[in-house]
């Protein structure tokens, strides 16, 4: 697994802050000397010193172990975005990786919510659907229409506040011959 080094040094950056600052606090708590009528010093141990640096150290320390496992869950879940396995440094890959500059798109199950299903009826308000699929892009659906012209298929984006058709030419591609292939 990838070595997470910021992360680590903070932790124990974190860790020896707490320490330090007992020992810091400690130290500084036993140097008040403090004279009495006849002219002796003694020495007291000072708590309001003491907490007051162990507080404080304590609190410090908290934060950079805090921010050390913030780096580490967002590196945990840059790992499961991105589909990467992470490898060892002293594991060696026997194959070769290809760099794939086009985004691939896998077909997924999923469903129209009946909000979706309302905003498609909102937007052909003036027509009759005859037919309303979810494509195999999510957030995408098929619709069958009939107007006075005749029966035709737009797609639809049902992603946002409004379900809108789709004007990227690729996308239109794929779900139409996603959907003749069906038919």
């Amino acid at each position: 697994m990838k070595q997470n080094v910021i992360g680590k040094i903070l932790f124990y950056l974190g860790i020896a802050v707490i320490i330090i600052g007992f020992i810091q606090g400690f130290i500084n708590a036993n140097q008040m000397y403090y004279q009495d009528s006849f002219g002796n010093q003694e020495t007291r141990f000072e708590w309001r010193f003491f907490l007051q640096l162990a507080v404080q150290s304590t609190v410090d320390g908290m934060v950079l172990i805090g921010i050390s496992e913030v780096i580490k869950l967002l590196q945990n879940a840059n790992g499961k975005i991105a589909g990467l396995k992470l490898f060892n440094g002293k594991e060696k890959s026997n194959h070769k990786t290809e760099i794939i500059n086009e985004e691939v798109e896998l077909p997924t199950v999923w469903k129209l919510s009946e909000d979706d299903i309302e905003k498609v009826y909102k937007l052909y308000s003036d027509a009759a659907i005859i037919e309303l699929l979810p494509s195999q892009l999510e957030g995408y659906c098929v619709v069958k229409l009939q107007k006075d012209e005749g029966a035709f298929i737009k797609v639809v984006d049902v992603n946002g506040f409004h379900a809108q058709e789709v004007q990227n030419s690729d996308i239109k591609k794929k779900v139409t011959e996603w959907y003749n292939e069906r038919v």
